[in-house]
Formats: C-alpha cells, sequence, structure tokens
C-alpha cells in the first residue's frame, strides 16, 4: 500500500524528466487530427487542479516523473483539497458549517508529508467502506484488521465525517472481526478504541445482535482469569472493553426501550475533545498503533484536565449486564490536602458525589506516569467500595469491588459532564 510518504516526497524529480506525461484529445474533428498533449506544458494551476480530483497516491506517483510535475504536485493546497472531497462523508449543511475535522492538527505550515499521510487516510477510509460494500454483496474479500490500525484511529479521534449507514458498517465490521481473533494486545487496544469511538449514540442503528454481542464479551471478561486476579491490575485494553461493555447495556436498553425511572446518560462521541487531549501519532508510521495506544496519559492525568470539572457515570453490578442503577452525578474532584505529597506523580484527589445508594465521597491518588488510580468510595454513615482503574480517552474506567472478597463486585466509568448526551 504505502512504501514510505518520506521517500515519495523527496525522490528526485530529475529521474522521469525524459518521460512526459501525456494524453490525446478524444474531440478531434477527424482521425487525422488526434493531439497529444503533455501534462508538464500545462500551466501550473491547471496541473494542480487536475491534481486536486484525484488521489493522494496518483498525487505522490506524479511527483516522481519530472520536475515541472514535482514542484506542481508539492502544495499542500493540493492536499487540502483531496481531503475536502469524498463519497462517504455527510453533505448536510450542519456539517460544512463546522470547522475540518483534520483542522486540530494540520495547518497551512505543516510538513507536506503530514498532509500526505492524512490524504492517503482519507483514501483508504473511502476504499475499506467500499470493499465492505462490497462484501456484503459477496463481491469482495474481508480486509485484515492489521492494515488499519495505523490510520483509521486517528481518523475516528478527530471525528472524521462518516454518513450514519458507513458508520454502521464500519462498526459491524470491526465488531465481527474482533471476535475469535489473537491479535497483538497493542493492535487489539486500538481497534477497541475504534470500535467504541464509531458506535456514536448520537447514529445508533445498529440491531440487537450488535448490542447483544456486546453482553457476551461483557460475560467472557467477567469469567475470566483476569477478572479475578485483583493483583494483576486492570490494563487500558481491558478498561476499554468495560466502556464497550456499558455502551452495549446502554445500546441495548435503548433499543429495546426499556422502561427505567431516571434520565439516562452517555457519552456522546463527537463531544469527546480527543485532540484536545491525545497527542495523536502521524498515520502510516510504523510506531503508529503503539504511541496511539498511551498518547492520552500526559494531558488526561494533569490537575488542569482532572480538577474543577463535572464527572458523570455508571457502576455495574457483575450479577446482572443488562440493567444499570441511575447515574452518579455531582462528582467533581478536588487536590485533597489532607494527604501528603511526597512521590510527586501520585496526584491525591477527593469528591463528593451521588447516585442511587446516596452521598458518598471518593479519595484516592491518580498515579500521573502510567494513568492508574485507586480510590475508596465511602457512602456517608455507611459501607465502602475500593475502585481500581486507569485513565482512557474515554474517561475513567475500572472495576470495583470489596477488601478482601469477590463478592459485590462489578465495574465503573466516569468521564466529563460536557462530554454527555442526555435522553429520557
Amino acid at each position: 500500500m504505502l512504501e514510505d510518504v518520506e521517500s515519495r516526497l523527496s525522490v528526485q524529480s530529475h529521474v522521469g524528466a525524459q518521460h512526459p506525461v501525456t494524453f490525446q484529445s478524444s474531440n478531434s474533428l477527424s482521425r487525422n487530427e488526434n493531439r497529444t498533449w503533455q501534462l508538464d506544458k500545462l500551466p501550473l494551476e491547471i496541473i494542480q487542479r487536475i491534481a486536486s480530483h484525484g488521489l493522494c497516491k496518483a498525487v505522490l506517483a506524479l511527483r516522481c516523473v519530472c520536475r515541472v510535475l514535482h514542484h506542481a504536485c508539492s502544495d499542500v493546497f493540493i492536499m487540502r483539497n483531496i481531503l475536502e472531497q469524498g463519497s462517504i462523508q455527510p453533505s448536510d449543511s450542519a456539517t460544512s458549517s463546522r470547522p475540518a475535522w483534520y483542522d486540530s492538527v494540520l495547518s497551512l505550515r505543516a510538513p507536506l508529508s503530514s498532509w500526505a499521510r492524512y490524504a492517503l487516510a482519507h483514501g483508504d477510509i473511502e476504499q475499506l467502506i467500499k470493499n465492505l460494500e462490497e462484501e456484503s454483496r459477496g463481491d469482495a474479500d474481508r480486509l485484515p484488521l492489521r492494515r488499519i490500525t495505523s490510520w483509521l484511529p486517528q481518523l475516528l479521534a478527530l471525528h472524521y465525517p462518516l454518513q450514519a449507514d458507513h458508520q454502521a458498517t464500519l462498526h459491524s465490521y470491526l465488531f465481527s472481526e474482533l471476535q475469535g481473533q489473537v491479535i497483538h494486545p497493542k493492535e487489539e487496544q486500538v481497534i477497541i478504541f475504534c470500535l467504541i469511538a464509531s458506535n456514536k449514540p448520537s447514529r445508533w442503528v445498529t440491531t440487537p445482535s450488535v448490542a447483544m454481542g456486546g453482553q457476551v464479551w461483557i460475560s467472557r471478561f467477567r469469567l475470566s482469569r483476569a477478572w479475578h486476579n485483583f493483583a494483576e491490575g486492570i490494563t487500558i485494553a481491558k478498561a476499554q472493553w468495560i466502556v464497550f461493555g456499558f455502551q452495549s447495556i446502554l445500546q441495548y436498553i435503548s433499543h429495546r426501550t426499556v422502561a427505567v425511572s431516571y434520565q439516562k446518560v452517555y457519552p456522546n462521541g463527537d463531544q469527546v475533545p480527543f485532540s484536545s487531549f491525545m497527542k495523536i501519532p502521524l498515520p502510516f508510521l510504523e510506531s503508529s498503533a503503539i504511541d496511539f495506544v498511551s498518547c492520552h496519559h500526559l494531558a488526561m492525568t494533569t490537575p488542569a484536565f482532572l480538577i474543577g470539572d463535572e464527572w458523570v457515570g455508571y457502576y455495574s453490578d457483575s450479577s446482572s449486564i443488562t440493567r444499570l442503577d441511575p447515574p452518579m452525578r455531582s462528582i467533581i474532584f478536588e487536590r485533597d490536602h489532607s494527604e501528603s505529597a511526597s512521590i510527586p506523580e501520585m496526584l491525591p484527589l477527593s469528591t463528593r458525589g451521588i447516585d442511587s445508594v446516596g452521598a458518598f465521597t471518593l479519595v484516592g491518588k491518580v498515579d500521573c506516569g502510567s494513568g492508574r488510580f485507586g480510590f475508596v468510595k465511602q457512602y456517608i454513615n455507611s459501607h465502602s467500595w475500593q475502585w481500581s482503574g486507569v485513565m482512557t480517552p474515554f474517561g475513567m474506567v475500572g472495576k470495583w469491588y470489596g477488601e478482601g472478597t469477590t463478592y459485590g463486585t462489578g465495574w465503573f466509568w466516569l468521564w466529563k459532564a460536557e462530554w454527555t448526551h442526555e435522553s429520557s
């Protein structure tokens, strides 16, 4: 697919100087009046206009033909025009009025190679959706997951605009591919991110089988050795499976219109500003998938990110995977000055909150280096639970349990209230 963007962009143009690109006019007045046009003889603006309507791969190839085409196609405006075109992006006026999806990572001063990497990813996601649609008709083979881990998470983190049916197609593909496959842990974590990010509540159009399938994943995780081995801790991959489990339950409840006595809340993927707290690596780097795994740690474990804003979320009882209690609310962390800060990497936090049981406090510490944290959830004049978790791009996720016992265990997920979509 992509050999190396930088090498293509630095190819010396004199190699192809003796092989101009030509084409023949199809509107000749007679058979003897066929005229051959040389692309490199056209005005610069015309060459660039032609290149802007092609694929990024074609533009990179043109740059290797001769000096003239190399110069003409070395313009970031060509790549920007390519990024603004596509057949799978929604064309509604609300979307067109928003800033471009790539604005937070690309500027006109960015290297051409950076623009080219995103333009290549833009072309690849269009090809992926096309292949998936052809596959559904039996016209194409299924693409391996490994081919998309170096560019798909970047596009979804930047809220790449997809039509609702394409969003559902992509989500179903990722879900089905993860079942039964053994893949590298880093790649698995990236794909789980894509699975969650592609299933936005504002576009829930999937069938009950997907939500029910999510319950299967929850059961598998709950019954696994990793769940019972508390000393092993919880990884980001496991935490993201928990997020997917919560998302599946919420989707199941929403799809089945189960009557609840409270207002359901869940993060709206369109409102999570991933690019503001993730140092998103460029697509198609050899280390793209590995770098993406931890690119949220630094920003999401700072006092500026954690303190002052309201957090909301759910906890789930492991004895039931088809219901949720009303959400936890009014959680506003502040620095806990009663705790000594002898270890600079550990950030002591405390807060009050309220859920269906009653008012509670959370007191604990966040490891700013690893993103792990531990809290004690103490209900006022009542019992307490231990919380152990890790920071994910979707918020604070982990398990709760009683000290020294496996009775009364489950999961929790907290996210910022400003990311929330509410549904009655």
